[in-house]
C-alpha cells in the first residue's frame, strides 16, 4: 500500500509539473507566465478583493482535478477480496496503467474539441503517429475493464446477485450516457425551461440590436454569394445604410457612442477601459426601461469593454469580466478545463471562461448561443430590447473549431456568419423576433488586414515639409489613415410603430452616435417631426416622411491608445505585461480601469480627424512632432503643423478641422489663415438647399 500512495503522489506531481510546464510557454501572446504571476500576486496584495472571483473558479478548476485523481485512484484501487494478495509492484502498475490510460483519452478528447490548445500541440508528437488509434482502443478497454472490475467489488461487498445488478448498471449506464449525449449534443441546455413561441406579441415592437465587432464594411456588402450568406440573406430585407462611420474605432468607445448617441470626448469613453463615471445614465436603455421595456445586454467578450448594469441593462449575459478573466484566460488552457467549459451549466463554476470569445482555443460558438439561450428565456407580452455583441470575426481570428493554425480573417467571418444564423433562428424560436420587431445590425469598427496592406501602395506628397508618415496600418483604433477600420455599416429590417420598414440602400453620412435617436423613433418612444433633426433614411422611409433636414457634412474621429511598444496585431506578451502594469488598476468589482493620470497623458498622444466618410484630414503623432495628413485612399498629402507654406492651398476638410476642438488648437496656423472660401458644410447645405427650391 505504502508503493501505491508513493506511486499516486508521483504521479499527482507529475501531472501538475506537465500543466505548468505547458501553461508556461506563454501560449496566448507568447507572455513569461511567471513574471504574469509575479503581477498577479502584486496586484492581490494591493487590492485582494479584486481577486475573489479568481479564487473561486481556481477552487473549481482544482476540484475538476480532484475529481480526476479520485476516478485514477477509485478505477486502480484492487478489489478487498484480493486486496492481500496484490503485491507492491502490481499495485503500483495498476495505477499507473489506469493513470496514463484516462490521461490519454483525455488528450484525445481535448484534441479532438480544441485542435489550438496548447495540449493538442505538445501531444503531437504521439496522437500523430499510425498507432494512435490502437492506443485509443487499448486504454477504453482498459478503462472499461477496470469498471467492471470495481462494479464486480461492489456486487461482493453488497451481496447482491449478477443479475440485478446487472440490469442496475446498465440503467444508470443508459441515463449517464443520455444525459452525456443531450447535453452536448442538442441546440439547447438541459437546465432551460421550455421553450415556445408566446401567445401574444407586445404592443410596441421588441428591438433587438446585434453588433458584429470588427466586421469589415466591404464583407459585410459583398455581392459574393459564398461570403456571409446568412448575413446577406438579412441584408436583402434590410434598409442598408452604408456610409457610417465609428468615430472611435474601439469596442468600449463605439458601443458607447452607439448607446449614449454621444461623441467619445463627450462620454469620456476615449479608449477601453477608462473609468466611465455618468456615461452610462446617458444610455438609451434607461429610456426604454422607463417605457416599460425589458433590457438585456449580451456579449461572448468583456476583456476591452466595461459595459455594465450603468448603462441600463436589467440583464448582463457575458463571461465574467476583470483580473479572472485575464489570468484564467492565459493559464486556463486545460484539458479538463477545456472540456468542463462545454457542459451546459458551466458558467455556475468557470464564468470567466464559460462562452469566451477570448479563450479562444476553447471558444464554440454554438456555446454562447446555447448560454444566451438559457438566460433569456422565452419571449413575453412585455417588449424587450437587446443588445448583442459578437466577437468572433476579432483577433485573433481563430475558434475550437480551427485546426489550422493559419487561420484567416476570413475563415472568423464565416464562423461568425454560422453563429448569426443560430442567434437568428433561436431568437426566432423564443419569440423575439417576430411580426412586430426591429432587427438592427451593425458593425462597432472595421478592420485592416495585412493582405490588404501588402498589396497597399500608398504615394506620400510633401508640402511645405520634408517628413514623411509611417502608421500601423493593421488592426483597429491605430490610424485615422485606414478607412477600413472606422467604416462601418448599418441594417435595419423588421416593423416599426409606423409599419414595415421597406428595403432599400442609403449613401448618407451617418455616426454610430445617430443610432439611439433612431431607435427610439422606430420604436415609438420618441415622436417624429419633419424637423426633429438629424434622421436616418430609414426612419424616414419606415415613417413616411419626405424632410428637408440638414444632412452632416463631417464627423469628427479619433484613435485609440496605441502604446508604441505594442504591435495591436501580434501583440507580445512582455510589452503588454508592462503596458498593463504601468496603465491599468483594478477596480472592486475586479474590472481593469484606465489610471485617470495615464488618460490624460494618453489624450495628447492620440490622432484626431474629420472624415466626410471617405477622405479624411488628421493630426498626426510622430517622434520627430506632429503633421496634417489629408488621406483620400493611398493618396497622402503631408503638410508641416506649425506653419503654411506660401503657395500651398488649403486641405481639404480643413474648415471642419477648425471646428473640432480636439484640432483646433493644434491648427492655429492653418486655422487663423485659411481662405474666406464656405465652408464643407456651408457649401453642401446650399446644395441641398437648391435641390429643394428646384424640387418646389
Amino acid at each position: 500500500m505504502i508503493a501505491r500512495r508513493l506511486a499516486f503522489l508521483l504521479l499527482i506531481a507529475l501531472t501538475a509539473y506537465a500543466h505548468w510546464a505547458l501553461a508556461s510557454l506563454g501560449f496566448s501572446i507568447q507572455l513569461d507566465n511567471a513574471k504574469a504571476a509575479g503581477f498577479a500576486w502584486r496586484t492581490f496584495l494591493a487590492q485582494p478583493q479584486a481577486f475573489a472571483a479568481l479564487t473561486l473558479q481556481l477552487g473549481s478548476a482544482l476540484g475538476l482535478y480532484g475529481l480526476y485523481f479520485w476516478l485514477v485512484a477509485s478505477l486502480s484501487r484492487p478489489n478487498p477480496s484480493k486486496a492481500a494478495s496484490v503485491g507492491a509492484t502490481r499495485a503500483a502498475t495498476t495505477l499507473v496503467a489506469t493513470w496514463a490510460a484516462l490521461s490519454w483519452l483525455v488528450l484525445r478528447l481535448n484534441e479532438h474539441w480544441f485542435p489550438r490548445s496548447v495540449w493538442s500541440w505538445a501531444g503531437e508528437p504521439l496522437t500523430q503517429q499510425a498507432v494512435a488509434p490502437a492506443i485509443d482502443v487499448i486504454c477504453s478497454v482498459w478503462i472499461l475493464w477496470r469498471i467492471s472490475q470495481r462494479i464486480t467489488a461492489r456486487v461482493h461487498a453488497l451481496g447482491m446477485r449478477p443479475a440485478v445488478l446487472s440490469r442496475r448498471a446498465t440503467t444508470v449506464a443508459v441515463i449517464i450516457a443520455g444525459i452525456v449525449l443531450y447535453g452536448f449534443a442538442a441546440p439547447h441546455s438541459i437546465l432551460e425551461p421550455a421553450r415556445g413561441r408566446p401567445d401574444s406579441i407586445p404592443s410596441r415592437p421588441n428591438v433587438i440590436v446585434i453588433g458584429l465587432d470588427s466586421l469589415r464594411r466591404d464583407f459585410a456588402l459583398s455581392e459574393d454569394p459564398t461570403q456571409m450568406p446568412a448575413l446577406q440573406e438579412l441584408r436583402r430585407n434590410s434598409y442598408v445604410q452604408r456610409n457610417v462611420v465609428s468615430p472611435l474605432a474601439r469596442t468600449f468607445p463605439a458601443w458607447g457612442t452607439m448607446l449614449t448617441g454621444k461623441s467619445p470626448r463627450d462620454t469620456g469613453i476615449r479608449g477601453n477601459l477608462v473609468v466611465t463615471k455618468d456615461a452610462g445614465k446617458q444610455s438609451v436603455a434607461w429610456k426604454f426601461l422607463a417605457h416599460g421595456y425589458r433590457t438585456i445586454y449580451a456579449t461572448d467578450e468583456t476583456r476591452f469593454s466595461n459595459i455594465g448594469p450603468e448603462f441600463g441593462f436589467d440583464q448582463i449575459i457575458s463571461p465574467l469580466p476583470g483580473v479572472a478573466d485575464f489570468m484564467l484566460g492565459q493559464f486556463g488552457d486545460q484539458p479538463l478545463i477545456n472540456l468542463a467549459v462545454q457542459i451546459p451549466g458551466s458558467e455556475l463554476f468557470l464564468p470567466s471562461l464559460s462562452g469566451n470569445r477570448a479563450f479562444a482555443q476553447a471558444y464554440r460558438p454554438s456555446r454562447f448561443i446555447d448560454r444566451l439561450e438559457t438566460a433569456i428565456g422565452p419571449a413575453d407580452e412585455q417588449p424587450v430590447l437587446m443588445a448583442i455583441h459578437l466577437c468572433l470575426a476579432h483577433w485573433p481570428y481563430y475558434s475550437a473549431l480551427d485546426a489550422d493554425f493559419d487561420t484567416s480573417y476570413e475563415r472568423a467571418t464565416q464562423q461568425l456568419d454560422e453563429q448569426l444564423d443560430q442567434l437568428r433562428q433561436t431568437l426566432h424560436s423564443l419569440g423575439y423576433l417576430n411580426e412586430n420587431s426591429i432587427l438592427v445590425l451593425l458593425a462597432d469598427h472595421g478592420e485592416g488586414l495585412k493582405d490588404e496592406l501588402q498589396q497597399l501602395q500608398i504615394k506620400q506628397v510633401q508640402h511645405g515639409t520634408d517628413q514623411t508618415v509611417a502608421q500601423r496600418l493593421g488592426g483597429h483604433g491605430g490610424s485615422l489613415l485606414s478607412a477600413s477600420q472606422w467604416q462601418v455599416f448599418l441594417m435595419v429590417s423588421g416593423k416599426s410603430v409606423a409599419g414595415p420598414i421597406p428595403s432599400g440602400t442609403s449613401d448618407q453620412l451617418l455616426s454610430l452616435s445617430d443610432l439611439p435617436t433612431a431607435l427610439e423613433q422606430l420604436a415609438g418612444i420618441q415622436t417624429v417631426t419633419p424637423n426633429s433633426g438629424l434622421l436616418m433614411d430609414v426612419v424616414n422611409a419606415a415613417m413616411h416622411l419626405n424632410p428637408s433636414i440638414e444632412h452632416r457634412a463631417t464627423i469628427d474621429i479619433e484613435t485609440g491608445f496605441s502604446p508604441k511598444d505594442l504591435n495591436l496585431t501580434n501583440p507580445e506578451g512582455g510589452a503588454a505585461l508592462r503596458i498593463a502594469e504601468s496603465t491599468y488598476d483594478f477596480g472592486n468589482d475586479g474590472r481593469l480601469l484606465m489610471k485617470p493620470a495615464v488618460l490624460e497623458q494618453a489624450l495628447d498622444l492620440k490622432d484626431y480627424g474629420v472624415t466626410d466618410g471617405r477622405r479624411v484630414l488628421a493630426v498626426v503623432q510622430r517622434e520627430m512632432g506632429p503633421l496634417l495628413v489629408f488621406a483620400d485612399g493611398s493618396q497622402w498629402d503631408v503638410y508641416p503643423i506649425d506653419r503654411r507654406p506660401a503657395g500651398v492651398e488649403k486641405p481639404p476638410l480643413l474648415d471642419a478641422a477648425c471646428q473640432n476642438p480636439d484640432m483646433r488648437h493644434r491648427l492655429e496656423v492653418w486655422c487663423r489663415s485659411k481662405r474666406s472660401a464656405p465652408s464643407d458644410s456651408v457649401m453642401l447645405n446650399n446644395k441641398i438647399d437648391a435641390t429643394q427650391r428646384n424640387k418646389s
